[in-house]
Formats: C-alpha cells, structure tokens, sequence
C-alpha cells in the first residue's frame, strides 16, 4: 500500500471503539460522586453508629449519676444517723455516769472529809475527830457519832505527814451539824479576826496549822465545784457551797434564788443564762 493510500486508510473496527473525550470526562465524574456517595453513606453510618453508642454512653452516665445522687443522699442519712447514735450513747454514758455519781456521794452522805491534820505515830484518829468535835463546840458527843475514821492515802506528796482523814457519822444530820459548827467558827470575827480552826485547837501537842472540814464528795463533784467557783468568780457570785453533795450557787444575800448545781451539763446552762444577763 502506497503513502498516499496509507495516509487515507482507516481500521474501520478502531473507528468505532474510539471514545470521545466527554464520555470520559463524564465517566470520571460519575466515578467520583458514586465514590463521595459511598463515602458519605459510610461516614452516615458510621456517625449513626457512634451515635447510637454516645446514647448509650450517656444514658449510662445519667443512671450512674442517678445512683450516685441516691448513694449520697443515703450516705448523708447514714452519717446523721452515726451522729445522732454517738450523741445519743455520749448522752447515755453521761446520764450513766451522773447516777453512778450520785449513787456514789449518796454513799458517802454521812462522811466527813478532814484535812491538814498532822499524822502523830500510834494516833486514835476516831479520837482525833471526837476531839475536833469538842474544838468546834459540839457537846455531849457520844461513841456512835463517829461510827468509823481513817486516814487516806492521796497522790500528792504534797499531803504525806497529814493525810486526809474520812469519818463516817451516826448519821447525816450529825454530820450536817458538824459542818455548820465548823462554819460558824470560820465566820466568827470576834475582835475582827477570823478564830479559825487549828490543830493546836484539837490537839495542844499539834502545831497550830489550819483545819479544814467539808463533806466527803467524789472527785468528780470536787472537780464540778472547782468550775463552778469560777463561773461565780466570772460573774460575780457571791456563794458557792456544797450540801449534801449538791453544789449551791447564790448571787449575794439577797438573793432568794439558790441554784443547785449536780453535773457539768446544768452548770453549763446555769453559765448560758448568767452570760445572757450579764
């Protein structure tokens, strides 16, 4: 086949498989966007999925917040509850302890406690109280006054040489009058001095120190007294004193009010209302 023929022929078979460059272009594009549609679908799928699990999620976290709520709410009704328990076993251990306390001054009714009496070898301390007695003007003192006395042993150094010596009386009022004499002396300012009880006064052979009687309370009330006189000394009350184991509490003579003071619960209220009228 010649040039000028070859140059002219054509494969009609090629002819018709040629494809315009619009076809082609339009094939790409419907490619891509079938590909954009895939992805699309894939991505709708994925964010209903992921959603379906954050809707998981958060309902969990709201039932868990939910249970959170109720386990603080019984949390805080547990704790009042303890509360209200403790408050309630330190108000029965105090109730308790206020009348094993009482039980135990009721025991010691008739007691009289004696203090700074010098210890002498071989002493008759029943004869020491008989002879107090005698010193503070009681008369006619019989054997069964003064049932039983005995010296006690105390923690202070302080004490050893003139231990403190208990008696038990005949009864409470004996020992009632004896406080009362010993009082009066205390009171009494003949010649404007105080007379005052002395050893010497019991005993001649004694040193002439100071005597103190009082009833034989617990160390408890002891310690109550010790408060209660500085509450008084606080707000100016006058007297405070101890009768048959109460602790008494009196502004000044002309008060008729006498405040009887038992645990460090009513001094404390007695205080609040002294602190609210002072």
């Amino acid at each position: 086949m010649g040039k000028a023929k070859l140059d002219l022929w054509k494969c009609t078979n090629c002819k018709s498989t040629v494809t315009k460059p619009k076809e082609v272009e339009l094939k790409s594009i419907k490619e891509v966007r079938d590909e954009i549609t895939k992805k699309m679908t894939d991505f709708e799928t994925s964010m209903n999925f992921n959603s379906g699990k954050l809707d998981k999620i958060l309902t969990i976290y709201t039932e868990m917040e939910k249970r959170m709520k109720v386990m603080e709410k019984k949390q805080l009704e547990l704790e009042k509850e303890n509360n209200e328990l403790k408050k309630a076993m330190v108000e029965m251990k105090d109730a308790n302890d206020a009348r094993n306390e009482a039980l135990e001054n009721r025991g010691r009714i008739c007691n009289l406690e004696i203090r700074n009496i010098p210890e002498t070898r071989g002493e008759d301390v029943v004869k020491i109280v008989q002879d107090l007695g005698k010193a503070i003007g009681i008369q006619n003192i019989m054997e069964a006054d003064v049932q039983v006395a005995h010296r006690v042993d105390s923690q202070s150094n302080q004490n050893r040489g003139n231990r403190t010596i208990v008696a038990h009386m005949g009864s409470r009022y004996l020992r009632n009058k004896w406080i009362q004499n010993y009082r009066n002396m205390m009171n009494n300012t003949g010649n404007g001095t105080r007379s005052g009880l002395t050893a010497k006064k019991i005993n001649n052979n004694l040193p002439d120190v100071p005597v103190y009687i009082n009833e034989h309370i617990t160390v408890q009330r002891k310690l109550l007294l010790k408060e209660a006189k500085e509450v008084a000394k606080k707000y100016g009350i006058k007297f405070v004193w101890v009768k048959d184991s109460f602790i008494l509490m009196k502004k000044n003579e002309t008060e008729k009010l006498v405040q009887k003071i038992a645990t460090k619960k009513e001094l404390n209220e007695y205080e609040k209302k002294l602190r609210s009228n002072f």
